[in-house]
């Protein structure tokens, strides 16, 4: 048992960073393995439990001047660690300041990123001549993850043509990265086929899915040509 608490003492704090860093959007290009995330965990787990080891102590310093109940010992190697853990007020302490710390760190991370993305990786990516990294770590992510209204019309690769086998509407919901099957909720279905009936709309981008065989078209839905003028101004040229 008092193994098990101090290696979740340990691995605790990276395995908040990990999903604080996902929860932010910042998602791997790849699904990681467990062992590649317990790997990750022990890595994120080094800068919290500093912090946090050092909030401790400084709060058992003060707790001198307090009851005993608020009191928690010092601790700062591994061997003490894993002394002042039996102690479930320290461990409550450990764990409640770790969700705060690995929060506020992941916080910052996601303003820092952007800056080191562009002025570090793809400068370096530049002059090897390597076309730069985009914020979006997934091609997923990048077409869906915007925050703003989008309107959709997806086809089948080998059906372009085929007006039956078209779904177009406004996206609702969507699979995250790395769940297994992709999937997208639509509303205003009927609403939005007789829009595209009777108007045409820019496509802003598509993204094409080669494996499934599915082309989705984002549809610019805030700017519509009424399709009686686009025959008008074909006929008068």
């Amino acid at each position: 048992m008092e193994n098990f608490i101090s290696t979740f003492v340990i691995i605790l704090p990276g395995i908040m960073a990990y999903f604080w860093l996902q929860s932010f959007g910042l998602n791997p290009p790849v699904k990681h393995t467990a062992p590649e995330v317990t790997g990750i965990a022990a890595m994120l787990w080094l800068p919290i439990s500093f912090i946090t080891l050092f909030l401790i102590n400084l709060w058992s310093m003060i707790s001198e001047f307090l009851p005993a109940v608020f009191s928690v010992k010092t601790a700062w190697d591994i061997n003490e660690i894993k002394a002042t853990t039996s102690d479930l007020r320290y461990l409550f302490l450990f764990i409640s300041i770790s969700a705060i710390v690995s929060f506020l760190l992941c916080l910052l991370w996601t303003r820092v990123y952007p800056f080191f993305l562009k002025h570090v990786v793809n400068r370096v990516r530049k002059k090897r001549k390597i076309a730069d990294l985009d914020q979006m770590t997934t091609v997923w992510d990048d077409f869906f993850s915007h925050d703003r209204s989008q309107v959709v019309e997806i086809i089948k690769l080998d059906k372009v043509n085929e007006k039956e086998t078209r779904v177009i509407g406004s996206i609702s919901n969507f699979s995250r990265p790395f769940e297994p099957d992709k999937c997208v909720v639509l509303e205003k279905v009927e609403e939005w086929e007789k829009e595209l009936n009777e108007y045409s709309y820019p496509v802003n981008k598509i993204y094409v899915d080669i494996k499934a065989g599915i082309i989705i078209k984002e549809l610019d839905h805030e700017n519509p040509t009424h399709k009686t003028k686009i025959t008008t101004s074909l006929v008068g040229d």
